[in-house]
């Protein structure tokens, strides 16, 4: 598949790359294309998706982009790809109970990129639906110390509303061997209580592995869901200000940041026969 890149980003005051109030379908149905241990490819993004080469919209408002374009939540910013909402017709992208899914992108950080020391996720796994959807099963997290010392890549494990939640469970991998370079993720999911959890991580330019961990007994899975969503993006704190406030923020660290993403495919299998059907 040719490759396919996209820069979202996450600017403060005046302009926002505004893409997450869009409606653009980012992936398409793919043909079944057989894989090793039983996966099919499912989706994969076109050449031609609806963002290749735009690279963002203008709005000129004192309140910039609000958690999912809500102007009444202005401590933090949101600049998100995700899967579709609607699990009937795509439910082949979404994990629903009992299913495995690898799920295959690749992102490049911009050298120079800060983080602080509170969230700014560029993946996240998040139901989407039931009672405990709150916070994300998965995030793919870059941190901080206050100071902006320290970046670093954490991937987070939560659960909201058990005590399966495992905190920080990848920490402490140097920001540095990511900035400025293309890097190709593989995640396998098993999504269920006593699920499966693999991430690697392997630079492109010389194949260098900057992670590689796996779980085969994570919880992975939110009673009450029917299934989780995929996203891609910037999802940041504002570290104590508001969008609403000049200047934006309360960090010194905070200021205008991109990500570059590419190349996605969804494998599956073990589908389940009801994705609709929601389960404890």
């Amino acid at each position: 598949m040719k490759e396919l890149k996209n820069i979202i980003s996450a600017t403060l005051a005046p302009v926002l790359l505004f893409l997450s109030c869009k409606s653009n379908k980012l992936f398409e149905q793919g043909p079944p294309e057989p894989v090793s241990d039983g996966y099919t490819l499912t989706t994969a993004m076109p050449a031609d998706a609806a963002l290749a080469g735009k690279k963002n919209s203008e709005i000129n408002s004192p309140v910039i982009d609000g958690d999912r374009c809500n102007t009444k939540t202005v401590d933090r910013q949101r600049n998100e790809m995700k899967s579709a909402t609607n699990n009937t017709e795509w439910a082949k992208i979404q994990g629903n109970w009992d299913e495995w899914q690898r799920l295959e992108w690749k992102f490049k950080l911009p050298k120079g990129f800060q983080p602080t020391g509170s969230f700014c996720h560029i993946h996240q796994l998040k139901a989407q639906d039931g009672p405990d959807n709150g916070s994300p099963v998965i995030t793919i997290t870059p941190r901080a110390n206050s100071n902006g010392s320290n970046k670093r890549i954490q991937i987070i494990h939560t659960v909201d509303g058990a005590n399966t939640g495992k905190g920080t469970i990848v920490d402490n991998i140097p920001l540095a061997d990511f900035e400025d370079e293309w890097v190709q993720v593989q995640e396998e999911i098993h999504y269920t209580h006593n699920g499966y959890y693999s991430c690697k991580i392997t630079r492109v330019r010389d194949d260098k592995v900057l992670v590689n961990f796996k779980d085969n007994n994570i919880d992975m899975w939110r009673i009450g869901s029917s299934y989780i969503r995929n996203k891609y993006g910037i999802y940041r704190s504002l570290a104590g200000g508001k969008l609403d406030q000049t200047p934006a923020g309360q960090s010194p660290l905070l200021k205008n940041e991109s990500l570059w993403l590419a190349d996605f495919k969804i494998y599956e299998k073990n589908s389940n026969p009801n994705p609709g059907v929601a389960h404890d």
